[in-house]
């Protein structure tokens, strides 16, 4: 093979898998869209519902 069809070859390849990496970037976003819309869609778990654990350091001020 020539140097010239290697480096066709070679280019190619390259944006074939920049393409690639392209395309997954963008399906992320989108997955990643929808799923922050289905989770804010979704209510607010009624008063009580919660456990007081889950609370036990929000009313405590943030060490800096």
């Amino acid at each position: 093979m020539s140097t010239v069809a290697l480096l066709e070859i070679g280019a190619a390849l390259f944006g074939s898998l920049l393409l690639a990496a392209l395309l997954v970037l963008i399906g992320g976003r989108i997955a990643g869209g929808a799923a922050q819309a289905r989770r804010r869609k979704e209510a607010p778990p009624p008063p009580g519902e919660v456990p007081p654990s889950r609370h036990a350091g929000i009313s405590t001020v943030a060490t800096r």
